[in-house]
């Protein structure tokens, strides 16, 4: 089986804190079919220490995608 090399269709992520009600309404990167995309975002985490963020991946057709997050900092 071969493994997929990109998104298996257009879509965005959204991330926001793991504490949040509801998912904000604009996405941290979008991308179109086998396309590798990086970006670079400043996220809150969730308050009380646990750091938590949410993704919500959004893939048309129901695809998939693959998300790496490297922390480079952080703020206090």
């Amino acid at each position: 089986m071969r493994a997929e090399l990109g998104p298996t269709g257009a879509g965005h992520l959204t991330v926001f804190p793991g504490d949040y009600v509801a998912a904000p309404t604009t996405s941290a990167i979008n991308f179109s079919v086998g396309q590798t995309r990086a970006n670079q975002a400043i996220l809150p985490l969730a308050i009380g220490g646990a750091g938590n963020l949410l993704v919500d991946p959004v893939v048309v057709g129901g695809g998939s995608v693959h998300l790496i997050v490297d922390v480079v900092g952080y703020f206090e």
